[in-house]
């Protein structure tokens, strides 16, 4: 699709202010940077960039300086400052990105608090904003703004209203995205609000994957997905999550692409790690939502009651959590850690060597 991702008129040079229902939220789309953001009222969309407006709508692909909504998307050129209501912005497209965080399973609770939250240079958000998808919970999700590149992706309660989410995150249900050399798969295999894998979703990720990998000029490629993949908690041992595993797992064997570093996921209201043919899975939830009940708060080591269990490292229960990714060219490793929201203080750390 050819997109023109704005219309530019005189700016008008007046000082009107708003009130934000969601604070702007920044996410790359292909060369240009993708602006979301919601209104108290019904107004135009716009930012001033060089002294002149830019139009959007409610909608990423038309634009439209008459249009009135309370929902705002628009597309401008990436690493230029401008202005929302008044407020200036200058968010960064590195050509480099090697820092990540990854934020999972919100609910509607944002459990952490930005400003604390170690520097980083794009998040991975595997999903689930919202208990029931309202754009109220979304919004709550982002109470106060990150106003850094986020990665959005879909979790099974932000299905359950598709469209909703769907003009939020205007992006299919599997897509991908290049930041900068990194190249970031979107997967959607929970659908309609269920938790029930279903054998077309699963295909439908699975195909996209293993299409979309090979033509990726990225040096380096990560997954996310809001599926309990390897997991310690109950989706272990469930026969369609293993089915899932197993076709991911075949298609990762047949890619054996070096270039692949970590796959993220959420769903499971826990943390686990495990490391598999010198790539990373791990889930890192929730960050605002009630944790799942536990008779336990920590696992370690092999374990031989869910499948891939010969790859766990560390499981944690009972907490809130989000994960800090590094890709390290000097050293031709990653690393993680896992870090619990309240304190940011180290649950643990992992380094993975590249393949």
């Amino acid at each position: 699709v050819n997109v023109v991702f704005q219309e530019k008129i005189p700016h008008r040079n007046d000082d009107t202010s708003f009130q934000f229902t969601l604070q702007p939220i920044f996410s790359p789309y292909k060369d240009k940077l993708h602006v979301c953001y919601m209104t108290t009222k019904k107004l135009v969309t716009q930012i001033i960039l060089d002294q002149e407006e830019y139009c959007g709508s409610d909608n990423i692909l038309v634009k439209d300086c008459a249009f009135e909504s309370k929902l705002h998307n628009i597309l401008v050129p990436i690493n230029k400052s401008f202005k929302i209501n008044n407020i200036e912005y200058d968010i960064q497209v590195p050509n480099k990105p090697r820092k990540f965080m990854i934020i999972s399973d919100q609910h509607g609770v944002q459990g952490f608090k930005p400003k604390n939250l170690p520097d980083y240079d794009v998040a991975i958000m595997t999903g689930d904003f919202s208990q029931k998808p309202t754009y109220e919970q979304f919004a709550s999700s982002f109470e106060k703004p990150l106003n850094k590149l986020v990665v959005l992706n879909r979790g099974n309660h932000d299905t359950q209203d598709a469209e909703i989410f769907d003009s939020l995150i205007q992006r299919d249900y599997q897509y991908y995205e290049q930041v900068g050399d990194v190249g970031i798969i979107s997967l959607t295999v929970l659908k309609d609000g269920l938790s029930v894998l279903k054998k077309s979703f699963m295909e439908d990720a699975i195909l996209f994957m293993k299409k979309q990998i090979p033509k990726s000029r990225a040096a380096h490629i990560i997954i996310q997905v809001h599926c309990s993949m390897y997991t310690t908690g109950h989706h272990g041992k469930a026969q369609d999550y293993k089915k899932f595993i197993i076709m991911f797992e075949e298609a990762i064997d047949e890619l054996n692409d070096k270039r692949i570093r970590a796959v993220f996921y959420g769903h499971e209201h826990q943390a686990s790690v495990f490391i598999r043919k010198g790539i990373l899975y791990a889930d890192c939830a929730p960050a605002g939502a009630d944790p799942q009940n536990s008779k336990v708060t920590e696992l370690h080591g092999e374990i031989d009651y869910v499948y891939g269990g010969e790859y766990h490292q560390d499981s944690y229960f009972l907490d809130h959590f989000v994960g800090y990714f590094e890709i390290d060219d000097f050293n031709k490793q990653s690393s993680f850690k896992l870090l619990r929201t309240e304190t940011m203080k180290k649950v643990q750390s992992y380094h993975i060597p590249y393949k």
